[in-house]
């Protein structure tokens, strides 16, 4: 007798059928469109799509280039709005101490009709998700912050190896470039790459 394998076997009619039975919604083709706002409820979590950007927003994004300095300032810069957007918010749900917010409304349809569910959160739920948004988004500043420090770091690390290389050329050489401003030896590189 030949060895079973997993999963359903050949001729097995158990497994058959075509997708969700009728009337429920997480079929195929049902649900919400994509991209789609209207379950957002805070905005902290939201995903940036950038065919719904604005023409500013768009040239800013596309603007970017592959200098690693000029990159790390505008993450910064971007970091600091969002830190700065969601302390706002923060603010805003801080001054309803008591009110309720819904958060999102789901409808569904059943056999004796519609039936809504809303979900409803305290400020002070909201405020705690928005506070730990905001703790995240200062940690990332404080590592970008960082891993600019260390690449300045590098960069004059660099810089100096790139000035001894050419120094240790000229003294194999034994013939020396001396500036003649200061009658010193000229220890400058020159980038052979170009």
């Amino acid at each position: 007798m030949p060895k079973r394998k997993r999963g359903g076997q050949p001729g097995n009619r158990n497994a058959k059928g075509k997708g969700a039975p009728p009337k429920n919604r997480n079929a195929k083709g049902h649900g919400a469109p994509k991209k789609n706002k209207n379950a957002e409820t805070h905005g902290a979590y939201s995903k940036v799509h950038l065919e719904n950007l604005s023409a500013d927003e768009r040239a800013y994004i596309e603007s970017i280039t592959l200098d690693v300095e000029e990159n790390m300032l505008r993450e910064l810069q971007i970091l600091n709005a969002k830190e700065r957007d969601l302390a706002a918010k923060i603010n805003k749900y801080e001054d309803d101490e008591i009110a309720l917010h819904v958060e999102k409304e789901i409808v569904t349809e059943t056999d004796k009709g519609e039936v809504t569910q809303t979900f409803k959160s305290s400020s002070l739920e909201i405020v705690m998700k928005l506070n730990a948004e905001y703790s995240k988004t200062h940690g990332r500043i404080l590592k970008l912050i960082d891993s600019m420090r260390a690449y300045a770091i590098d960069c004059k690390r660099l810089d100096f190896d790139k000035r001894k290389h050419e120094f240790n050329k000229q003294r194999a050489k034994g013939a020396f470039n001396i500036n003649p401003d200061t009658d010193e030896i000229e220890d400058s590189y020159e980038d052979e790459t170009e």
